[in-house]
């Protein structure tokens, strides 16, 4: 025998209904200045490999030296 609770039992929203909650709640999120923040803190870290050149040691004849990167190495 079936007894009455007086309580309604939903199933759960469907998977579309879940997605879109979840993207909602993700657009109050500030994702662009996070993601530019992130940027920035990554070039700070890895500068010393970047550019492994001393910036106060330098000299004019060293101008004409294409960056690291396009140079092929040490």
């Amino acid at each position: 025998m079936a007894v009455d609770t007086g309580r309604t039992i939903s199933a759960p929203p469907p998977a579309h209904i879940r997605i879109s909650r979840k993207l909602r709640s993700l657009r109050r999120w500030p994702t662009i200045p996070i993601f530019l923040l992130a940027l920035v803190v990554f070039g700070g870290v890895t500068a010393p490999w970047i550019s492994p050149h001393d910036p106060r040691k330098g000299d004019l004849a060293d101008r004409n030296q294409p960056p690291i990167w396009l140079s092929g190495g040490s």
